[in-house]
């Protein structure tokens, strides 16, 4: 690992593996950062959080759900006090994270002065999301560019990036600058602002680092219209297929039709009943990968669609969990499988019933199947299932 990869850090721990959690516990390398207010108030969100989405389930559209939140955004320059929080987000925010840049607190303090650093908190009617965007704007000749944008997914999906840009639209045009500037690098996690900019421009995005230009005052009116908005229909469709079956059950039907003759169908088949909502093994299942995982971080309880980094766990923790999971179920997981957006306990319980009987091999291919489809091929077929399904 040292001579092909430098930049990582190699421990190696002693020969009598008794003393390893002493050794690992005296490690500086694995100190935990420091806990901002954000970190003291993340059961308050999560409560929040809780009822946003019963109101967001009983609203006929997601229009009328935005409407109703009464959201309120407040961005301002940011002072010493917003330091930690604003390295932090840098260090945690992946899927709307435009460069992906990470800066520790030093690195913020030492910004240029003619540099902008917002800061982004939002709130409505059920109470604080707390601080959960920054933008680093750099001056660039005539131009306002976005050396870092990035959006907490706990506030993702409801136009706040939008009003963000809005924001930084207007202040290069107050300040004369005739474009706005975003530095855009894709990485494997970050492709909810891909999308954003594919929205944005309606143009496809280099598989590279570009820099996309928008004049301030197109910016500076950018707003939020969800695309499409569910009639009473296609909401009843969607209360009748929870996020659990839709990714599990279709992705085997899928297969299924396209691929009739994989070994591991029947297999997947098997599983997938039991990923339904209301299974009573697949409850089972998330209850226990809940409480594993509020273990490992120290945590009291957690519910079943929590992240385990949003809620404060650490890359070591991380390890100690995947080791857990393997103690409790006799499995082990592909390595991927921790490190993707569904690191939740049920996203994690789903991929434990899979393995469990499937095994690993009989998951890769059905994945390697799906990929090898075009967007329009999945589209065809997934409409076609639900249509066959009511």
């Amino acid at each position: 690992m040292r001579a092909q990869c430098p930049q990582a850090a190699v421990l190696e721990l002693p020969p009598d593996a008794t003393d390893a959690e002493r050794f690992l516990r005296h490690c500086w390398i694995l100190d935990i950062g420091t806990t901002t207010t954000e970190d003291s108030r993340r059961a308050e969100y999560y409560r929040t959080e809780v009822e946003r989405e019963r109101t967001r389930r009983a609203a006929p559209t997601l229009q009328g759900f935005l409407d109703s939140l009464d959201l309120r955004v407040h961005i301002e320059q940011a002072g010493p006090a917003d330091v930690s929080r604003i390295a932090q987000l840098t260090q945690r925010t992946n899927q709307f994270n435009l460069s992906g840049i990470r800066r520790t607190e030093l690195e913020i303090r030492d910004l240029p002065a003619a540099w902008d650093c917002l800061v982004v908190t939002v709130e409505d009617r059920f109470g604080s999301y707390g601080q959960v965007g920054v933008v680093i704007g750099v001056p660039a000749g005539t131009a306002l560019r976005l050396e870092t944008f990035l959006l907490s997914c706990r506030a993702l999906g409801r136009g706040v990036e939008h009003r963000i840009l809005a924001h930084v639209g207007a202040l290069a045009s107050a300040r004369g600058l005739r474009t706005v500037e975003l530095d855009y690098v894709p990485t494997s996690r970050n492709q909810p602002a891909a999308d954003f900019l594919r929205d944005l421009s309606g143009l496809a995005l280099p598989s590279a680092h570009g820099i996309h230009s928008i004049p301030s005052v197109i910016a500076s009116t950018v707003t939020y219209a969800p695309a499409s908005q569910p009639t009473e229909a296609t909401a009843a469709a969607a209360a009748r297929i929870e996020p659990s079956e839709s990714l599990g059950r279709r992705l085997w039907l899928l297969a299924d039709q396209t691929a009739p003759d994989l070994p591991s169908a029947a297999l997947i088949e098997q599983r997938m009943r039991i990923a339904r909502p209301g299974g009573e093994e697949s409850t089972a299942t998330a209850a226990a990968v809940a409480a594993l995982m509020a273990e490992v971080i120290g945590v009291t309880a957690i519910g079943e669609d929590d992240n385990f980094f949003e809620l404060g766990g650490t890359f070591i923790q991380l390890i100690s969990f995947m080791a857990a999971i393997r103690d409790r179920f006799g499995i082990e997981l592909p390595t991927d499988t921790m490190y993707n957006s569904e690191l939740t306990a049920r996203g994690i319980s789903a991929s434990v019933l899979l393995h469990s009987t499937a095994g690993p091999g009989a998951v890769d291919d059905v994945l390697a199947l799906v990929e090898s489809l075009t967007d329009e091929q999945i589209e065809a077929m997934l409409v076609s299932l639900e249509l066959g399904e009511q």
